[in-house]
């Protein structure tokens, strides 16, 4: 740890940041946490590159615009293809950095403390790795947590989407918990707490336009998870909305409404017809008994109650006669 320290203080952190690259690569018997402290290096290393809010807000903005044009873009898939275009730039090394750092992060979460890793950037650069920020609580299984800093502190919709509605996708947060030992979830479908928690997320989301957008993303390609909940979904969508916004939803409940009115209709004909057939086999049972002749005094075999003028029948095993309602 000394000799670290003393490249630290001749080379600064990119001389660390190689000393530490060696130890790893040789496979030192304290890689792991060389590593935690070679993510360290990095998260200050590129807080250096975006020290000032003009490379920060520049480097957001060309994200942004890409969003703008595909909802279903994450931040991690953007700035790799924009590192890849910086290669041969040096003023752009800020980028290669920073997507060097999130790869190293989702690469291989087990091998290092990401608690640590995640209380130095909160501790330096807390408003510049905001990704990075994410993306170790989702490590550390703050799923709820990351979900929402994805989407008000990062405004990273797309990731925010894998991680609550698609944990088991190979390219969700969620797959580092899952790496880490936190328990896995079952099936493959969007579950609807976690849709119900997305569109809660976007429709408190400050851009009321955007909200919009969202949500009818989401409610265009899940609303089959909302089945149940249809009525309190439409009952929170800003009346001054589109309906084209909620008709993806609308549609679903009244096509299930209707499934169930002919589902009703059906089983109703069906009791329908055998009772009928109930009511022609005991016709067909009760022809070769002839005529029944009562009196007033004919009392019915099972209560014991004058038939009077009630309604009757013959029990054919054993011609007792009983009221109907006695059957």
């Amino acid at each position: 740890m000394a000799a670290i320290q003393g490249q630290n203080i001749e080379g600064g952190d990119r001389a660390q940041r190689a000393l530490i690259e060696r130890l790893i690569s040789a496979s030192h018997p304290r890689a792991s946490h060389y590593l935690t402290y070679l993510l360290n290096v990095y998260v200050r290393q590129v807080r250096d590159c975006f020290s000032g809010d003009k490379e920060r807000k520049a480097l957001e903005g060309a994200f942004f615009c890409a969003q703008a044009e595909d909802l279903r873009l994450t931040f991690r898939a953007w700035i790799a293809r924009a590192a890849d275009k910086a290669d041969a730039v040096e003023s752009q090394s800020g980028i290669r950095l920073r997507a060097q750092l999130i790869a190293m992060l989702g690469a291989c979460p087990t091998a290092y403390d990401a608690a640590a890793v995640l209380d130095c950037v909160e501790r330096e650069a807390p408003t510049v790795l905001r990704l990075e920020k994410a993306m170790l609580m989702a490590a550390l299984g703050r799923t709820h947590e990351a979900a929402e800093f994805l989407v008000t502190a990062c405004q990273d919709y797309a990731e925010a989407e894998l991680l609550l509605l698609r944990p088991l996708a190979p390219e969700s947060l969620a797959q580092l918990a899952h790496v880490r030992g936190a328990r896995r979830s079952r099936g493959t479908q969007p579950k609807a707490e976690g849709v119900r928690r997305l569109l809660g997320l976007y429709m408190a989301h400050e851009d009321d336009e955007m909200a919009a957008r969202l949500v009818a993303d989401v409610l265009q390609r899940y609303s089959e998870c909302l089945c149940d909940d249809a009525g309190d979904v439409l009952a929170s969508i800003p009346e001054h909305w589109p309906y084209a916004i909620a008709e993806p939803l609308v549609s679903r409940q009244l096509a299930r409404l209707a499934h169930r009115e002919k589902s009703s209709s059906i089983e109703r004909g069906l009791r329908q017809s055998l009772a009928m057939a109930e009511q022609l086999r005991t016709v067909d049972e009760h022809r070769g008994f002839g005529p029944i002749v009562l009196d007033y005094s004919q009392a019915c075999a099972k209560c014991h109650k004058l038939l009077g003028s009630s309604a009757f029948v013959l029990v054919p095993e054993s011609r007792e006669i009983r009221h109907v309602s006695c059957g």
